[in-house]
């Protein structure tokens, strides 16, 4: 079963479900506490905290059944009542009153809590999925519901703000890139690339099948018979299904350039180089980049060595008689 992200965990920046629990439910020591938030997280309103997709419930049959409601109240009441419990319970019996047996669950914001999340859920598998950064970086300056209503608000800044955002993404690069580094060793943990999965979807999809432990089938590869719809296009405005997000990305891929007036993507991926070798994410063109430039700079090592050689010698005596 496919779930959207509860927001359970975020960055400082967002009201996630910590904020919800300290501003519309308090004290989780009070059984009827837990009953108010188990009835306000089904109640589909638009709370600063319960604002993601996730607690919308949209196509979420279960969500309508009173029995999920009491088994997951009863269940909250039972436990340690705390923040890794109460989003095991949710995910677990909204997979089972579903009648799936395993919940794939999307936290597009919290890489940097992978330790939480393999405390909540040791048994998981995580799957880290990493993207170009120059498409991340162009995706960040026109997310209509990020940069764009900031540059509504401040369009004087517009410059500024699409400047901010790009190096953004580039200490977020950073950042995740870290995070790959300390937790790549485990055996329930693995890195995925975005870019393969446009260019080889057969092969990746088998080793993402491989990882998760289930069957590989044929109509993994063929996005367009399902029902799921990407978010809007930062570029287009417009909800696309797979298979059309596929060939608007594998277009705009071709001309990163014309999208980045105010930053140039050599510098983006430059600056991002680092994170990409600890990846292992680099493609082709990266690393005849990156190959070119160690020699130029092998060029200018050996120019200077040569310099400083000359310089060593000891100069002729200047003529006193002019």
């Amino acid at each position: 079963m496919r779930l959207t992200d509860p927001r359970f965990l975020s960055d400082w920046k967002h009201r996630d479900f910590r904020y919800f629990l300290k501003i519309q439910v308090g004290n989780l020591a009070s059984d009827r506490n837990i009953e108010k938030m188990v009835e306000l997280c089904f109640s589909k309103k638009e709370l600063h905290g319960l604002n993601s997709t996730f607690w919308r419930l949209k196509d979420i049959d279960a969500a309508n059944d009173p029995a999920l409601k009491g088994e997951i109240a009863r269940r909250v009441k039972q436990s340690d009542r705390s923040l890794g419990a109460i989003a095991r319970i949710f995910i677990e019996e909204i997979t089972r009153f579903s009648g799936c047996e395993r919940a794939c669950v999307k936290f597009p914001v919290d890489v940097g809590h992978v330790p939480e999340l393999l405390q909540w859920f040791p048994d998981c598998k995580i799957i880290h999925i990493t993207r170009d950064p120059r498409a991340v970086a162009m995706s960040k300056t026109n997310d209509p519901s990020g940069t764009a209503i900031k540059i509504m608000q401040h369009p004087r800044l517009a410059w500024l703000i699409r400047k901010l955002s790009v190096w953004f993404v580039i200490a977020q690069y950073w950042r995740t890139a870290r995070v790959h580094r300390r937790f790549r060793q485990l055996s329930n943990y693995k890195l995925f690339r975005y870019e393969d999965l446009l260019a080889e979807p057969e092969k990746t999809l088998k080793d993402l099948c491989k990882f998760i432990e289930v069957e590989f089938s044929q109509e993994l590869l063929h996005p367009e018979t399902g029902v799921h719809l990407h978010q809007a296009s930062s570029l287009t405005g417009k909800q696309k299904k797979a298979d059309q997000k596929k060939h608007e990305n594998a277009g705009i891929r071709s001309s990163y350039a014309s999208h980045f007036p105010y930053c140039s993507p050599t510098s983006i991926r430059c600056l991002c180089a680092n994170s990409v070798i600890v990846w292992k994410a680099t493609n082709g063109s990266l690393e005849r980049w990156l190959s070119g430039l160690r020699q130029r700079l092998v060029r200018v090592a050996m120019r200077l060595k040569s310099h400083r050689r000359f310089e060593s010698f000891p100069s002729p005596p200047l003529p006193t008689d002019f």
